[in-house]
């Protein structure tokens, strides 16, 4: 058997079920993991830092912390890695998720923003748990810019995927300087430094504890868990997964509406 020395989990579609809980077993099987075999336990998500420390309370072990897709990743309270975006690729893009109707919000490190009320900013804050900073973002570019401040993310939601994947399309065509993007579901496209990828938190972290990528357990289901599963030694793709991910993982496992996460735990550590 596999020796496994990290587990890594996407958060969303993964270890969320699809009724935005994480099952009693897969919490379970998780804290089992660090107390009795000592493997640390890392959330991998695009979500804030706000929002991944609203789940990580839930368990009862210490859990690793890689925020915005792998640019801000904490260990025990200590910074292992931080990307920013800068606010002049903000202020370049904006325009353009503007234009083609979608609704932007943007992400620092434990406070989240976005222009106006309404059903995005509600969806929101039942998504994150936290309320958001309601305020015009040319202004708030201006600011930023003044102050040589730099973010983490923004988002560009909507619901019509067609204009999400146009946008996409767009953007990826004028390859602008500081910035890479990628759908992190139908409707959201993100704007993220430069380089970010889940990945680099498998290998920084696997480095950090000095054992090989080999030796650790990841899980996801969507396109930007794609490297990450590539890259770890144990690459699980949950029931639910998009067939390209379950094509390139080692296993599959149950979805996440019925534990698979823990199911997976048990059948190789346990």
């Amino acid at each position: 058997m596999q020796q496994i020395k990290l587990i890594c989990t996407d958060i969303d579609g993964t270890l969320l079920s699809s009724q935005g809980t994480i099952s009693p077993f897969d919490k379970l099987m998780i804290s089992r993991s660090y107390k009795e075999l000592g493997i640390p336990f890392a959330l991998v998500s695009g979500r804030y830092r706000g929002g991944v420390t609203r789940l990580a309370s839930q368990f009862d072990i210490p859990c690793l912390l890689s925020c915005f897709n792998g640019s801000y990743i904490e260990v025990d309270g200590k910074v292992l890695n931080e990307v920013r975006i800068p606010t002049s690729a903000l202020k370049t893009v904006y325009p353009l998720l503007k234009a083609y109707d979608t609704v932007p919000l943007i992400f620092d490190l434990n406070k989240w923003y976005i222009e106006d009320t309404g059903p995005y900013y509600d969806r929101q804050i039942a998504f994150s748990g936290n309320t958001g900073v309601v305020t015009p973002f040319k202004p708030l570019f201006e600011q930023w810019e003044q102050e040589q401040y730099n973010t983490f993310k923004m988002l560009a939601k909507s619901v019509d995927e067609n204009k999400i994947l146009e946008l996409e399309q767009v953007l990826l065509t004028l390859n602008l300087p500081g910035i890479d993007v990628f759908r992190s579901s139908p409707y959201i496209l993100e704007i993220v430094p430069k380089g970010t990828d889940k990945a680099n938190t498998v290998i920084l972290l696997a480095k950090h504890f000095k054992i090989s990528t080999e030796q650790v357990m990841a899980f996801g289901d969507f396109t930007n868990d794609y490297n990450m599963l590539r890259v770890a030694g144990v690459s699980v793709a949950m029931g639910n997964a998009l067939p390209s991910i379950k094509a390139i993982a080692k296993d599959v496992t149950l979805d996440n509406d019925h534990s698979g996460i823990g199911h997976s735990i048990k059948k190789y550590l346990f």
